[in-house]
């Protein structure tokens, strides 16, 4: 068990006499002194404050996240996935690879403006990649640079270059 800051301070015999000291005549020079010894503790306690906070925001955002997840793919056996079909009878029918079943499709392929479709077609690959990440994955350009081993700027970068294209090929009907 890790203790507290303090508790490893005071155990220290020199330390926890200067603080007796400190108490019993409250001086400049005495507070000064019992503070440059508590230095190095004061530091380890704010580290362990921030890596607590931030283990704190992690879980938070995972469990968000997690729960976002759990709530969009949420498999029923009577759920509907085509006219007169049930997932129970996907799973039933022989004649269908279920191993291929949820394969990657382009998410693209649904843009109803023609101009915009095409111009999404145009794209290079890697804002394709982007697009597809941060519209159809939903994931932050954040996490869309830690996906690609490249800087956040860069992705940000990459990605209102895109966002200009798509809305002049929108605006122009190209």
């Amino acid at each position: 068990m890790i203790k507290k800051p303090l508790e490893l301070f005071l155990q220290d015999k020199n330390h926890y006499e200067a603080v007796v000291v400190a108490t019993k005549k409250p001086t400049s020079e005495n507070r000064s002194y019992v503070n440059q010894l508590f230095y190095h503790y004061q530091i380890e306690a704010r580290f362990v404050t921030y890596i607590n906070t931030v283990l704190w925001r992690y879980a938070k955002d995972y469990q968000k996240k997690r729960k976002t997840w759990r709530d969009w793919h949420v498999l029923k056996l009577d759920q509907s996935v085509g006219e007169d079909l049930t997932v129970l009878d996907v799973m039933a029918d022989k004649s269908i690879d279920l191993n291929r079943w949820g394969e990657e499709r382009d998410p693209f392929e649904s843009v109803a403006n023609r101009h915009l479709h095409r111009a999404i077609g145009r794209l290079p690959s890697r804002q394709r990649r982007i697009l597809k990440d941060h519209i159809a994955e939903q994931m932050t350009l954040s996490e869309i640079a830690s996906k690609l081993g490249v800087s956040q700027q860069s992705v940000s970068k990459s990605f209102h270059r895109m966002m200009r294209k798509l809305l002049i090929a929108y605006q122009k009907g190209e």
